[in-house]
């Protein structure tokens, strides 16, 4: 029984770790996503925001699919920024920095430098809104 306890908890610590950051594939497969749109843009800027976190949510929170299919992410309130001069992109992404605090209720959050790793951009915390 204790075999099949490890077997579980293995399993789920795998699954877990494969959602959180995407493979080295995966990571060239998205940044060739930005590239075509970059030279699809040619010239300008563009901001793709994340989905903010719903407070009520019946079927817990749901990526943005524009930013999933260009960062890989799927953590709530970040933006992705390309710079695009001729048909190259300068790309950065703002996540919301590690917060242990906050964390206990919202989940773990990659941070910066989670972010940094999983999607080879640079990348930076988001400004946070004054709390009222």
């Amino acid at each position: 029984m204790s075999q099949v306890r490890l077997l579980l908890a293995a399993t789920a610590a795998a699954c877990l770790a494969g959602s959180a950051s995407a493979s080295a594939q995966d990571q060239s497969e998205i940044a060739g996503r930005r590239a075509a749109l970059a030279k699809a843009i040619g010239e300008g800027t563009l901001v793709v925001v994340a989905a903010p976190e719903a407070a009520i949510s019946r079927n817990g929170y749901v990526p943005d699919q524009n930013y999933l299919y260009l960062t890989g992410l799927r953590e709530p309130g970040g933006a992705l920024l390309m710079r695009v001069h001729g048909g190259v992109a300068d790309s950065k992404i703002f996540v919301a920095d590690k917060d242990p605090a906050a964390e206990v209720w919202t989940g773990v959050r990659m941070g910066v430098e989670g972010a940094r790793t999983a999607t080879g951009m640079s990348a930076a915390p988001k400004a946070s809104s004054p709390r009222q």
